[in-house]
């Protein structure tokens, strides 16, 4: 099965600190859990930028709710580079490779849920529903 994963809409302000939000099935009937074992494919990640005024984004995806089981390095983004909505030009797009296959450790805080850890530079950063998308596939390894 190729599925979808989200996330719930999340608010992360300026520090030193990464802010963690779960992505899983949501009550939208399109995002699934994720499964034991699948392809990780990409991060689809969609901000509003009229909320903010951040020049860098750094997130990484892990496995528990405390960012101690990555599954990705960190990455810094800027999101001057991104594309923009055509319905909505205050939304900006911007799609991560992941490209590999995971298997959730013994220390993965909720089955079939991952979480994504997001940190900025300056301003607030507002991620609508479904702002954070992981792409995955079961058949594929």
């Amino acid at each position: 099965m190729i599925g979808i994963s989200e996330c719930a809409a999340v608010t992360v302000p300026i520090s030193t600190t990464y802010v963690g939000t779960l992505i899983g099935a949501q009550d939208d009937r399109v995002s699934l859990d994720i499964p034991g074992g699948c392809w990780l494919d990409s991060l689809d990640m969609i901000v509003d930028e009229a909320s903010t005024t951040v020049a860098v984004i750094d997130i990484y995806l892990a496995w528990d709710s405390l960012g101690e089981n990555p599954i990705t390095d960190s990455v810094a983004l800027a999101p001057a580079d991104w594309r923009r909505g055509s319905t909505d030009a205050s939304l900006i797009l911007k799609v991560l490779a992941i490209e590999k296959y995971v298997t959730p450790p013994a220390g993965q805080t909720t089955a079939g849920k991952i979480y994504a850890f997001i940190k900025v530079d300056s301003g607030t950063l507002t991620i609508p529903v479904g702002g954070l998308r992981v792409n995955w596939d079961d058949r594929r390894s």
